[in-house]
């Protein structure tokens, strides 16, 4: 039987169940995943760089259609079991790949946390990044970040003007 539900909260819940998942092959790992999970309708998405056994390195990445499940559920009840979640995959050019390992390579100190305390937000975005190398193996959620957040955005711009709707 199929989930129907008219409650928003219920359905970027899923929205974002789906977009974190990625079934990764045997052989490969997820060095890195990164996450923008809006709280209002739209530019849900996520993407995961993956190390294969031969060492290159793709960008998969996930992208909640909203428009189109908008349009398509106009009656305002979603199908949970029926979203539009597109998956697009990458292979790195080989200067990308080299720019990508420097970016990774040259993070070696991390900060514990980059969520900001003492602020209220209503409605914003929920970030995660997750990362896995040499030096660390850590997740970060944040709404607000910390000035620490400088840490990754070399790495977090790189990858994010890679991927195309």
């Amino acid at each position: 039987m199929e989930r129907l539900t008219n409650e928003y909260s219920q359905l970027i819940k899923e929205v974002e169940k789906e977009l974190s998942f990625f079934d990764i092959p045997t052989n490969d790992k997820c060095i890195v995943k990164y996450s923008e999970m809006p709280s209002l309708l739209g530019g849900q998405f996520s993407l995961f760089l993956i190390k294969g056994n031969s060492n290159n390195l793709r960008l998969v990445y996930k992208i909640w259609d909203a428009d189109y499940d908008y349009k398509r559920f106009s009656s305002g009840v979603y199908n949970l079991d029926r979203l539009c979640i597109k998956t697009h995959s990458i292979a790195l050019s080989d200067n990308d790949q080299k720019k990508c390992e420097y970016l990774i390579n040259n993070i070696q100190v991390v900060p514990e946390k980059l969520e900001s305390e003492g602020f209220i937000v209503l409605d914003g975005t929920n970030y995660k990044l997750t990362i896995k190398n040499n030096y660390v193996d850590k997740e970060y959620k944040w709404k607000i970040p910390t000035n620490d957040v400088q840490v990754f955005t070399p790495l977090i711009d790189f990858l994010t003007t890679r991927i195309v709707d």
